[in-house]
């Protein structure tokens, strides 16, 4: 609904390394660190070219920024070498993809429950709550309708670390299930014993050490997700969501390099484990654009994580200088919608604080943020303003809608929060929403649509597309669908087949990417079409990881061609298919069959005497030498030419047989070529059940043209 569109250019391409620099316009302000760098390599690089790259550009050391970015490394600088000069030097490497700042950020601050009776809490009142305030959440009116949240839904806080002992939070942190506390890192994410979360700024699993530390995490975590209804204290907007605390700021602020790791972090729960990890809080920001930030980022939206973010406490305008991360787009070619939601702050006359960031396009909504109670560490409480108090507001009515519907999600759930906003003069024409968040409007919507879905989405294939990267695509049969669901199993597909939801592409969508696979791996897929509760569909298929580049899948086990008894299948009582030049037609096949690794349910049949197993075209007339990366791919080419069934001839399907012994053949019958007069092709594909083996029939091939006969 909003896009975070910049009028600056914020990066540099020299001889092929793209480059964010840290000194230009757009950086006079921003800070950095001073003797470090993030460096991403291509993906090619060999362990020799990265030590080479570090050498060049005289790293001390050299830390791999997290176990989920192989690539990305946060270089150390010695005395005597700046950031520039070793930009400038690494520019040169062809081994090296993207090089940037390590960017310093900061926090951005300026019910029966004791705060929520007394009149504190504005923040979460609505106009017809008591107390009252139209300029709140509106959190009130919703608690009044029955939505509290569920200990199902998840929120990651990228922040300062959480008081996990506070006695109106503690019920609210997250345990992490998979990772006991035993000095084993049991979920193999590489975090050893990561109960509640990690600390990224000091590497370890301790998200609060105590003291006086982490009052802006634990303040943001109080207006998510405080405990309601325990008659102490504050409510957060969300009563029993689950908090993930990914520490990464400490006293003097934070790093991008530590951010992207947190995110990471996130992403990684989600895919891993298949938690309903709904949005991130991230009540920070300082420093510039960052590339590899955007595409943990954009790693988030593809798993439908929303990425809210506190839209700065300059005062000034984001459409005319950019506050990162808010003003970062969250969008990639295969999803349009946007991922990250930018918050202004407004204050309890409804007026936007005078410290809030705005932006008609590049700010979606504000949120209460002036004077906001909520925890602070050591069983305490005060209050705090900034947009890093309005984020988290948005942050717990989006885990309240999803815990209400738990088919809003991703862009859906987006949607959800930016078309239920109220109307605010002082926001109009300062966001691109014009209005402020409202939650008992938005539990309005989250509710299941009047209609039901129909029909569902078919045909998922699976094909690989480069090292560990699978293609996914279907047809969409569905209509009124707000998203898709698609899941993962590991292993062949089978009723007893462990699922879990690796991505929401958006409505009308017909594919999608599934990255960082393990070579040699059997998985199961399945896709459902969603419309608030109600879905329809369930389609499976198994497909296997590669190790190899291209667009081919592997041979389990190779195929073997050899010459075999002639045994032409008589095609007499066959079903015609209806074909013109250069056409095709799909065919649901009797039997699954299995081609390279992938199990097929119907193929497609060309009018050019080829057969296609994978989704894509099947008209190409021009034949070409086999093996050969450009399209067709996926096919028997049995007898591959421009033939023209509009000519004459008869092109058909017949099954043979009883399970599970059958045979289902596809011939050409007289069908002529489109350039030679006369002439009349006959060959026949036969797929067996049993064996899984394909024979090629010719029985009478004869075009009249020199090179073509035979028979």
């Amino acid at each position: 609904m909003v896009n975070h569109w910049l009028r600056r250019v914020f990066c540099l391409v020299v001889a092929g390394v793209l480059i964010v620099p840290a000194t230009s316009s757009q950086a006079n302000d921003r800070e950095y660190v001073r003797d470090a760098l993030i460096v991403k390599y291509r993906k090619n690089a060999s362990e020799l070219k990265r030590s080479d790259a570090r050498k060049a550009a005289r790293a001390s050391r050299a830390d791999r920024i997290s176990p989920h970015a192989r690539d990305l490394e946060r270089y150390r600088l010695p005395k005597g070498m700046t950031v520039e000069q070793a930009m400038k030097i690494l520019a040169q490497n062809p081994d090296v993809e993207v090089v940037e700042p390590d960017w310093v950020v900061k926090a951005l601050a300026s019910s029966n429950d004791t705060l929520f009776l007394n009149g504190a809490l504005w923040g979460m009142y609505g106009d017809a709550s008591t107390p009252a305030n139209q300029f709140g959440s509106g959190a009130a009116e919703a608690w009044a309708a029955g939505a509290t949240g569920s200990s199902q839904v998840l929120v990651g806080v990228i922040d300062e670390g959480i008081d996990v002992r506070h006695p109106d939070l503690a019920a609210n942190i997250w345990v992490n299930p998979f990772d006991p506390v035993d000095g084993i890192d049991n979920d193999g994410n590489g975090y050893i014993d990561d109960v509640n979360g990690w600390d990224f700024a000091n590497n370890d699993a301790s998200v609060f050490d105590g003291g006086t530390g982490d009052v802006h995490g634990t303040h943001v975590a109080g207006t998510i997700g405080a405990q309601g209804g325990n008659g102490a204290g504050v409510a957060g907007v969300n009563w029993s969501v689950k908090m993930i605390s990914a520490k990464f700021l400490g006293a003097s602020g934070g790093t991008t390099s530590d951010a992207i790791a947190a995110v990471l972090y996130i992403n990684d729960l989600k895919r891993r484990h298949g938690l309903d990890i709904v949005a991130t809080n991230n009540s920070w920001g300082g420093g510039g654009f960052s590339q590899q930030l955007l595409n943990a980022i954009n790693a988030g939206g593809d798993l439908g994580i929303l990425f809210i973010a506190a839209a700065g406490n300059e005062a000034a305008d984001n459409n005319a200088v950019a506050s990162f991360p808010a003003n970062i787009s969250c969008t990639t070619p295969s999803r349009s919608w946007d991922c990250v939601l930018s918050v202004a702050a407004i204050g309890a006359s409804g007026a936007l604080a005078t410290f809030s960031n705005f932006g008609v396009t590049t700010v979606d909504l504000g949120a209460p943020g002036v004077t906001i109670q909520s925890t602070r560490p050591n069983n305490t409480y005060g209050a705090l303003s900034g947009t890093s108090m309005a984020a988290p507001h948005v942050a717990g009515a989006a885990a309240l809608c999803a815990s209400v519907d738990p088919s809003v999600r991703g862009r859906a759930l987006r949607d959800a929060i930016l078309t239920t906003t109220q109307p605010t003069t002082s926001l109009n024409g300062r966001t691109s929403t014009g209005g402020r968040l409202d939650a008992g409007r938005l539990l309005t919507v989250c509710q299941p649509p009047a209609q039901p879905l129909a029909g569902a989405p078919e045909q998922l294939a699976v094909s690989a597309s480069s090292q560990g990267v699978l293609s996914l695509t279907w047809v969409d049969g569905a209509q009124n669908e707000s998203e898709f669901e698609l899941q993962r199993a590991i292993g062949a597909c089978s009723d007893t087949s462990s699922f879990a939801t690796i991505g929401f592409p958006g409505a009308g969508a017909v594919s999608s990417l599934d990255t960082g696979l393990p070579d040699g791996t059997s998985f199961c897929y399945r896709i459902r079409a969603i419309s608030r509760y109600l879905v329809d569909g369930v389609p499976m298929v198994s497909a296997w990881s590669t190790g190899a580049g291209g667009a081919t899948l592997p041979e389990p086990p190779p195929y073997i061609c050899s010459a075999q008894t002639h045994e032409w299948l008589d095609m007499t009582g066959s079903t015609a298919l209806t074909l013109g030049d250069d056409t095709a037609a799909t065919v649901t096949l009797p039997f699954a069959i299995r081609f390279y690794g992938t199990s097929v349910n119907s193929v497609q049949v060309s009018s050019n005497g080829f057969v296609r197993f994978l989704r894509g075209s099947a008209t190409e007339f021009v034949n070409t030498a086999l093996p050969e990366a450009s399209e067709p791919n996926g096919i028997a080419a049995v007898l591959w030419d421009d033939l023209d069934p509009s000519q004459g001839g008869r092109i058909s399907t017949r099954s043979f047989g009883t399970t599970p012994n059958r045979r289902f053949a596809i011939a050409w019958e007289g069908v002529p070529h489109w350039a030679v007069a006369g002439s009349a092709v006959t060959a026949q594909l036969v797929l067996d059940e049993t064996t899984g083996n394909m024979m090629f029939n010719y029985r009478d091939v004869q075009v009249g043209a020199p090179g073509y006969d035979g028979g």
